[in-house]
């Protein structure tokens, strides 16, 4: 069986959740350094994006880099997300990746390309972030076969579900058109 029993109470609308939030804080920090030392920004662990990839990796730090509650991290986590991108880049522009189609967000080349795009929008490299975001817009052409990856064409993980959703997120990142 694939579920557990939930043995809290049910979700009420008219009771205030109340949080932590110095302690979820804290976990949270503990947990980024585990998968940090855990998982370092190594090519044995690109081919997976976002999903499996170390670019997930950069991403959770991307994302917390820009997160208020960790504003005294933001330096180190955006700096150790450009090597966990820089390393990505690399082993695409040397093996691509080898499962997925290129247009996949979750699970192939376009999260990384979306992961750079934002970082770099991050540091206001506004010049590379656009490279990135036509780069991503590019990988469009691969979706317009309608069975371009088997029977997945479709999915999240490595369709065009995936992919639009990967538009939405620059969109509403970079407040940008993705052409």
């Amino acid at each position: 069986m694939r579920f557990f029993v939930n043995k809290f109470p049910d979700f009420q609308p008219d009771k205030l959740v109340q949080t932590e939030r110095s302690k979820w804080r804290d976990n949270v920090v503990s947990i980024v350094k585990t998968v940090v030392e855990r998982m370092p920004p190594d090519q044995s662990t690109c081919d997976g994006g976002l999903y499996v990839g170390n670019s997930g990796v950069g991403y959770m730090l991307y994302y917390l880099a820009n997160h208020s509650d960790f504003a005294d991290q933001k330096d180190s986590y955006l700096e150790s997300a450009f090597m966990y991108a820089k390393v990505n880049i690399d082993y695409m522009k040397r093996n691509g990746f080898s499962r997925d189609p290129p247009a996949a967000f979750v699970l192939g080349q376009a999260g990384v390309i979306a992961l750079c795009s934002l970082l770099h929008k991050t540091v206001g490299d506004d010049e590379n972030s656009d490279a990135y975001l036509k780069q991503y817009a590019s990988l469009a052409q691969a979706c317009k076969k309608i069975d371009f990856f088997r029977n997945g064409s479709d999915e999240l993980l490595v369709g065009r579900a995936g992919y639009l959703s990967g538009i939405l997120t620059l969109q509403q990142k970079l407040g940008k058109e993705v052409d």
